[in-house]
């Protein structure tokens, strides 16, 4: 259901091992009572990083935080009552502000974004720049927002390589021109611009990231299990 053979049969391996080993130690108090999924961006990272990285962690949560309180008052401003919004929700408006220095326009069609049309599903979506089925990057820095039929349209494009594809060149110049003085003015981080330029040629460059991507994308779905 994974629709990738590889992280299927991974993960068939470890439910055979975990039957395994309840089969000999049982699964009553007193055998084993926990499993421990070691990352490994975590195992390859020294102390000072491990701490940095939680460090960043806590920022983003704040960030995170702050941006659910800024949603809510906005939805009830527009007559939408609620208390809660979801995490999907947060990384929404999150990326949807990213997009102000831009007129708050999507990157690929340049389309003017409808913020409560996004936050209720209607014709905009988050959107992988560089789409799973070359990576499985699920961060910040490899998401954006889009209208939702370009999208499905962009399918397992690179973003650089759809514009190009779908607009010709001159679109494609005036997109990395576009995104480059984004970058300039501080709109998204270097990462995010370098995914938003890279083509699908590109990505094989990377087998390093790609690989913890990868491992990153098991390790999810093994904890769902």
């Amino acid at each position: 259901s994974l629709r990738n053979p590889l992280v299927e049969r991974i993960l068939n391996q470890m439910v055979l091992l975990v039957n395994n080993l309840i089969e000999e130690y049982g699964n009553t108090y007193g055998s084993f009572d926990e499993i421990r999924i070691e990352l490994p961006r975590e195992l390859s990272s020294n102390a000072d990083k491990r701490q940095r990285d939680t460090k960043n962690r806590d920022d983003n949560q704040k960030t995170k935080d702050a941006c659910r309180e800024e949603l809510i008052a906005i939805l009830k401003e527009h007559k939408i009552n609620v208390t809660y919004v979801s995490e999907n929700d947060v990384l929404k408006y999150r990326l949807y502000k990213e997009l102000a220095m831009n007129g708050y326009k999507t990157l690929y069609s340049n389309t003017k974004v409808d913020l409560i049309a996004l936050i209720m599903g209607r014709g905009f979506d988050k959107e992988h720049i560089i789409p799973k089925a070359l990576r499985f990057d699920n961060s910040f820095s490899n998401l954006t927002i889009e209208k939702t039929d370009i999208n499905l349209d962009k399918s397992k494009a690179t973003a650089i390589d759809y514009v190009r594809d779908t607009y010709g060149e001159e679109a494609a110049q005036q997109y990395i021109a576009r995104v480059n003085d984004l970058y300039k003015k501080g709109a998204f981080s270097k990462t995010k611009r370098d995914n938003l330029l890279r083509t699908a040629e590109e990505i094989p460059e990377e087998p390093l990231n790609r690989d913890l991507g990868l491992t990153g994308y098991i390790n999810k779905k093994a904890m769902e299990l």
